[in-house]
C-alpha cells in the first residue's frame, strides 16, 4: 500500500541542525504545500491549502462535503490548471448564491442521516491489520514527517490510501476518489493517522462512514458527536492495542 503521488510530493532544502556543543549541516526533504482555489460554475466557492498533488480527487472531495455534490452524476465536468492553482467544476443546476447554500445545507443533512443506518461490523483482528497497513503506508510520512494519512478499507484491505500536509484534505481527497470512481463508503471504514476532534467525526460522517480507527486521540466533543451521528470511534490503535469509545455493536465480541 502506497500513497498516490503523480505531482512532486516534497521539494529540496538545507537544514542546519544544532545537537549538544556540534552543527551539522545537510540537505533534507520537506513536503510541499500550495494552495488552490475551488470554482463552481466559475463561482469561487473556496480555497484550500494542501499538499499538490490527487488535486482533481481534493477537489472533488471538497465539494462533496461542502455539500454543493451529493453523488458523482451531479458532477458535469472537473478540471485542474496547469499550474495546480485552480480547479474549475461544471455542476448542472447548481443555483449559487443564497440557494446553493441552503441546497449544500440539506445535502449535508440527507447525508448525516444515512450513517445510523449502516450494518457494517468488523473482528478485532481486522482493526488490528488495517491499524498496521496504515503505519507501514507512507514513504512521504516517513521522509518528511509532515503529512497526515487517511485510508479508506474494506474487508479488513485498504482499498485507497491519500496523504496531505492537512487531515481534513486527506479525508477530503478519500472522499474525491470515491466520487470520481462512484465507490459508495457507507460499508467501509476510515483509517487515520491524526487526532479525532469533532470537525473529522463531522467530516468522516458526512462521507457517510460508520467507522474510524485512529492512531491518536478523540475529543469528548468528537465521542459526543459520534454517539450521535452512529459513528464507532476506535482511537490509539497501534500496538495490537486500541481503545473503542462508541457504537461497539460494529466491533465483533466487544462488550456492550
Amino acid at each position: 500500500m502506497k500513497e498516490k503521488t503523480e505531482r512532486r510530493d516534497s521539494l529540496p532544502f538545507v537544514v542546519r541542525k544544532r545537537r549538544d556543543q556540534v552543527w551539522d549541516v545537510f540537505e533534507d526533504r520537506v513536503v510541499e504545500e500550495k494552495p488552490v482555489k475551488i470554482f463552481v460554475n466559475n463561482e469561487e466557492m473556496g480555497r484550500v491549502v494542501c499538499s499538490p498533488w490527487s488535486l482533481e480527487e481534493m477537489a472533488a472531495g471538497y465539494l462533496c462535503a461542502e455539500g454543493v455534490l451529493d453523488s458523482f452524476a451531479d458532477l458535469e465536468e472537473l478540471t485542474i490548471t496547469e499550474d495546480g492553482s485552480a480547479a474549475y467544476a461544471k455542476v448542472p443546476g447548481f443555483p449559487g448564491g443564497a440557494a446553493g447554500r441552503k441546497a449544500m445545507q440539506e445535502t449535508i443533512e440527507k447525508k448525516l442521516s444515512k450513517v445510523n443506518e449502516s450494518p457494517l461490523t468488523i473482528s478485532v483482528e481486522t482493526v488490528f491489520h488495517l491499524a498496521d497497513q496504515l503505519e507501514n503506508g507512507s514513504d512521504l510520512f516517513k521522509n518528511t514527517g509532515g503529512v497526515h494519512g487517511a485510508a479508506l478499507a474494506q474487508n479488513g484491505e485498504i482499498l485507497q490510501f491519500m496523504v496531505d500536509i492537512g487531515r481534513h484534505n486527506a479525508l477530503d481527497k478519500l472522499t474525491g476518489w470515491c466520487c470520481l470512481n462512484r465507490i459508495p463508503m457507507e460499508d467501509k471504514a476510515v483509517v487515520f493517522s491524526g487526532r479525532v476532534p469533532s470537525e473529522i467525526i463531522y467530516k468522516v460522517a458526512k462521507m457517510e462512514c460508520p467507522l474510524i480507527i485512529a492512531r491518536s486521540a478523540p475529543t469528548s466533543l468528537a465521542l459526543e458527536l459520534a454517539d450521535k451521528l452512529g459513528i464507532t470511534v476506535i482511537a490509539f490503535a497501534r500496538d495490537r492495542i486500541f481503545n473503542l469509545y462508541t457504537h461497539p455493536e460494529r466491533i465483533l465480541d466487544a462488550p456492550k
